[in-house]
């Protein structure tokens, strides 16, 4: 029953490894198309369709090619190489945690190429990154980290203007995430560490759950690394940032693990407990869902 459970919570979670929108990256939508009703047709524009395609990337395919189609229109006609860059990445991004790994790693080495001709560090670095992230996807964990540790070696060199210090903490995160996965627990934990710094700085604003998703990953790379109180206190609290956000994605790919690491204490009734919540989430996600309008658009 136990591992029935699991297995169930396990699968959903490979399918919906997503940063969701909380309730200031709703709001935060809402502001963009305000302003994008009475924005020109220049570049501000299209950078103004890639902060609504960096949202719903992770949770409204409809919306994400209603926007980046026109953006990337738009960035070509303007020939805006950066803006072109940045909605290609977009399109990968929900391309790749909807499992079409192919389609996404094609559109990311043709964002590359861009990136490098017209010598655009900072999405040179995305498109790495990214690139990297599709083959940890793929469990191709060594070239997964080749690429994320070139992402990470062009980015620290960035000064990053406010709007794209999401993206450094991001790039940070699937760094330590790859190490992780590779067993090099410190270095796992001294990105995770770095990504989790960032992400709970005063001045930044958590628009995507970036901040629960690190506390889950770097709860799960505290365990692997024996520390077990302090894996359970980060896992503990991504649930719980979850549950504030009202989080439906995030909540139960956080107690598939937290049920995972009770299993291997040994701690059955944890397991269940933690098991059942998220299929709970789950559970109300769909029903949410079906019932809900089908666009945010």
């Amino acid at each position: 029953m136990i591992k029935t459970i699991i297995l169930v919570c396990v699968f959903s979670f490979a399918c919906n490894f997503v940063f969701a929108q909380n309730a200031e990256g709703k709001k935060h939508i809402e502001d963009v198309k305000a302003t994008l009703s009475s924005s020109k047709a220049d570049t501000n524009r299209v950078l103004l369709y890639g902060e609504l395609c960096t949202a719903y990337q992770w949770n409204n395919t409809d919306s994400l090619n209603l926007y980046s189609e026109k953006g990337i229109a738009l960035a070509q006609k303007l020939l805006f190489k950066k803006g072109e860059v940045r909605l290609l990445n977009n399109q990968a991004i929900a391309l790749m945690f909807r499992g079409n790994i192919p389609k996404s790693l094609n559109i990311l080495f043709n964002a590359l190429d861009i990136a490098q001709k017209n010598t655009l560090p900072f999405e040179t670095a995305l498109c790495l990154n990214n690139i990297g992230a599709c083959y940890s996807f793929l469990n191709d964990n060594f070239k997964a980290l080749d690429f994320t540790s070139r992402a990470r070696a062009i980015d620290e060199n960035i000064s990053h203007v406010p709007s794209d210090v999401y993206w450094k903490i991001y790039m940070e995160f699937w760094l330590g995430t790859v190490y992780s996965d590779l067993n090099k627990l410190d270095s796992a934990s001294y990105f995770l560490q770095k990504a989790y710094n960032n992400a709970f700085e005063p001045g930044f604003t958590d628009l995507y759950s970036i901040r629960p998703t690190i506390l889950m990953f770097y709860g799960k790379a505290l365990f692997k690394k024996g520390n077990h109180e302090k894996a359970l206190q980060y896992l503990h609290q991504s649930i719980e940032t979850y549950d504030v956000y009202n989080d439906l994605i995030g909540t139960p790919d956080a107690c598939s693990i937290i049920a995972g690491v009770f299993k291997k204490m040994n701690q059955p009734d944890s397991v269940i407990y933690y098991a059942k919540k998220g299929l709970e989430y789950r559970n109300f996600k769909k029903y949410y869902q079906k019932n809900s309008s089908t666009s945010n658009r």
